[in-house]
């Protein structure tokens, strides 16, 4: 993890995929794709980077734990969040070669209303589904893609 202040992160360093760090679910699939995708930056929903770069997201109200964000700066980028974010995460980690980016790009195009309801399903009982779920440890802290 970086020490000390940092500035904000800014468009030349890349997209950064924002995860809620005390669950052990997203804790393990964030270090996982994390070693499949060396360009990808992590940060804590619940840290500095998120508050600095996520407050314009919402109306004030604190974005939910169980909430999956992919912000991708620059003229193309933008802000991803549930199963868009997943879907785009696959994608810039390469998952599944060239038929998984096919996937995953065609599955990102159907309505939130289709992809987000499984989503939220799995977001919600996710405790379950990793019965190790404490065990499983944050990235690699010393990882300077891990953004306080």
């Amino acid at each position: 993890m970086r020490t000390g202040p940092q500035p904000p992160p800014t468009s030349s360093e890349g997209p950064i995929l924002f995860f809620d760090a005390p669950c052990g679910w997203c804790r393990g699939w964030t270090g996982w794709l994390a070693r499949r995708a060396p360009h990808l930056l992590l940060a804590p929903l619940q840290g500095e980077t998120a508050r600095c770069l996520l407050k314009n997201l919402q109306d004030g109200s604190p974005i939910p734990p169980n909430t999956l964000i992919l912000f991708q700066p620059g003229p193309e980028g933008g802000v991803e969040i549930h199963a868009r974010a997943l879907l785009g995460a696959l994608t810039l980690a390469g998952v599944g070669g060239a038929a998984g980016r096919m996937l995953w790009l065609t599955l990102a195009r159907l309505p939130r209303g289709v992809l987000n309801p499984p989503y939220r399903l799995l977001s919600r009982h996710r405790q379950w589904l990793t019965p190790l779920a404490p065990a499983c440890p944050l990235p690699d802290t010393s990882d300077p893609r891990l953004l306080p």
